[in-house]
C-alpha cells in the first residue's frame, strides 16, 4: 500500500510475520552511518517470523525511502528492483490534505491524551474522494450481501427532558446561573444514545434527533426527541411502548466549566451546606459539550424523565397516526428481543449449574478410579488371568458392579491369604482397636526365638 512522504519497496508479504521493527538510515548526532545508496539513506522493515522463537526467525521484510533524505521515484525504483522486491510510489497529498491545519489542541487531565482538531475545506476519506463523492458512489452501488439498510418503521421516537435548570442535590451542582443551560441547548442533537453510560459502539440505543428549551415547566430545561432502534435495543423499546411505561429516565453526560460558590479551604467538605446565609456548591458558568444522552434507571436530576403525551400533545389529544403495519413490526421486533434476553438469562443459569456441577464430577471421576484399581488389586491376588477382569472393570461406570466385584475378590483373597499370628500360628486373629487380656491361647505352642522373625515380613493380608 503507498505511504505518505515515503517509497516503499515490499520484499516479504507481512502476513508471513507477527512484530516489526524499524530501522533508521538517517544518522543522528553521535551515531555511525547506517544503510545507504547513492548518497541517500533509506530505512528497513525488519519482521519477525510466525512461530519462530523471540530471539530467531527475524528477516527484511521491506524498504522505505523517505522523501526527506532526497529520494527520487526512479532512484528508488530502481534500488528496490535490484532486491528483487515490489514497488510502492509515495502517497500523493490532495488539495484538502495540504490546506487541512490544526485549529486545537487539547489535553487530558492526567497529560496522557491529547485531543486534536484539524480544519479542512473537504472533508477526505481517502486519497481523492470527498464525502459527497462517496455519498454518490454508496447510492450507485448494491448493498453487501446479509446488510439490511436501517427502516424508519424500525425507529421509535420518545421526548425526554434532559437536564433542568436547577441545583443536583446530593452532587450539589447549580445549573441555573443565567442562561448557561439555555445556550448549550443544541449540544446535544445528533449525539448517540447509550445504555447506562457504556460507552461502547455495542451499547447504542439510538440517537439524539434534536432538542428544544422548555419555558412551560417549572423548572425550565433541555427537552430531547430520542430516536430508538427496535433493532439495536428491544429491551428499552419495549420499556418505553408498554403502559405504562418502565423506561422513564435519562442522564446526560456533561464537559463544563465549574466555580466554587465560596473561595474557603474546607469548600468540599461544607457542600450541601449553609454558610454566611447562603448553599455551599458548584456553579455551572459554561457547557461545552454534551458528548452522550443515556438510558437509565433513576438519573442524578430528578426532572430527567420522560415527557408524556399529554405534556406534548393539545388538550384534545391527538390519534396516533402510526401506521399499523409499523406497530406489528415494531411488536414483533420487541418480543423477539425480549425472548432473546429471557434465553440468555436461562443460559447464564445453566453455566453456574455447571460451574457448581464440575467439582462434583471430578470428584466421581476419582473414586470412578479407585474402586476400579482396588477390583484389580483384588483380583491379582486370586486370579491369574486377570486380562478379561481389567476389560470388565475398564469398560463399566455402575458403581455399583464395581463395590460387589471388590468384595467379592476380598473374600477369596481373604480365604487364600488367611491372617495368621507370626509368633504362635493361630489362623484366628482379631482385628480391633483394643486389647482384651481375658483371652486364653486357644492352644498352648513351644517356645518360639522372637529374633527370627524380626527380619521377616509376615503374610498378613491388608485392605
Amino acid at each position: 500500500m503507498p505511504y505518505p512522504k515515503e517509497y516503499s519497496c515490499r520484499l516479504e508479504d507481512p502476513k508471513k510475520f507477527d512484530k516489526f521493527r524499524r530501522k533508521n538510515g538517517g544518522t543522528g548526532e553521535g551515531e555511525e552511518p547506517k544503510q545507504k545508496h547513492d548518497g541517500k539513506y533509506y530505512d528497513i522493515i525488519n519482521a519477525h517470523l510466525k512461530g519462530k522463537p523471540p530471539k530467531e526467525g527475524w528477516k527484511r521484510q521491506a524498504i522505505r525511502y523517505p522523501l526527506a533524505n532526497k529520494w527520487k521515484e526512479a532512484g528508488a525504483r530502481s534500488h528496490c528492483k535490484e532486491h528483487d522486491g515490489t514497488f510502492e510510489p509515495a502517497k500523493k497529498e490532495t488539495k484538502a490534505t495540504k490546506e487541512a491545519k490544526v485549529v486545537d489542541v487539547k489535553f487530558s487531565k492526567d497529560s496522557k491524551t491529547v485531543f486534536v482538531r484539524l480544519e479542512a475545506p473537504v472533508h477526505v476519506l481517502r486519497e481523492g474522494i470527498t464525502q459527497e463523492e462517496l455519498n454518490k458512489m454508496l447510492a450507485e452501488e448494491e448493498p453487501e450481501e446479509g446488510f439490511v439498510p436501517p427502516k424508519d418503521s424500525e425507529f421509535i421516537l420518545a421526548e425526554f427532558r434532559l437536564i433542568s435548570k436547577t441545583l443536583i442535590r446530593d452532587y450539589w451542582v447549580d445549573f441555573s446561573e443565567d442562561d448557561v443551560l439555555k445556550n448549550a441547548v443544541g449540544l446535544a442533537v445528533g449525539k448517540p444514545v447509550l445504555r447506562d453510560h457504556h460507552r461502547t459502539v455495542e451499547n447504542y440505543a439510538g440517537v439524539v434527533e434534536s432538542t428544544s428549551w422548555d419555558e412551560s415547566s417549572d423548572p425550565q430545561g433541555i427537552n430531547g426527541v430520542l430516536k430508538v432502534d427496535t433493532k439495536q435495543a428491544p429491551v428499552i423499546a419495549r420499556g418505553l411502548l408498554v403502559e405504562p411505561p418502565t423506561v422513564n429516565c435519562v442522564s446526560v453526560t456533561l464537559s463544563m466549566e465549574i466555580k466554587q460558590s465560596h473561595d474557603r479551604g474546607d469548600f468540599r467538605q461544607l457542600l450541601g451546606t449553609e454558610v454566611d446565609g447562603e448553599l455551599v456548591r458548584w456553579i455551572v458558568t459554561e457547557i461545552r459539550e454534551i458528548p452522550e444522552v443515556s438510558f437509565v434507571w433513576a438519573g442524578a436530576d430528578p426532572g430527567a424523565t420522560r415527557r408524556h403525551e399529554e405534556e406534548s400533545e393539545d388538550k384534545d389529544g391527538a390519534d396516533d397516526d402510526t401506521p399499523a403495519d409499523v406497530k406489528e413490526e415494531a411488536e414483533s421486533l420487541i418480543k423477539a428481543g425480549a425472548q432473546l434476553n429471557k434465553l440468555q438469562r436461562e443460559l447464564e443459569e445453566v453455566s453456574k449449574v455447571k460451574d457448581e456441577l464440575t467439582p462434583l464430577a471430578e470428584l466421581g471421576k476419582d473414586y470412578l478410579g479407585y474402586l476400579r484399581a482396588e477390583v484389580l488389586r483384588l483380583a491379582k491376588l486370586t486370579e491369574r488371568d486377570t486380562a478379561p477382569i481389567a476389560a470388565l472393570v475398564n469398560g463399566t461406570e455402575d458403581v455399583k458392579v464395581l463395590k460387589e466385584l471388590a468384595a467379592s475378590y476380598r473374600t477369596k483373597a481373604e480365604d487364600n491369604f488367611p491372617a495368621t499370628c507370626p509368633k504362635c500360628g493361630a489362623k484366628i486373629v482379631l482385628r480391633r482397636s483394643s486389647v482384651d487380656f481375658s483371652l486364653e491361647p486357644t492352644r498352648k505352642t513351644k517356645d518360639v526365638d522372637e529374633s527370627a522373625y524380626q527380619d521377616r515380613q509376615p503374610r498378613n493380608l491388608r485392605t
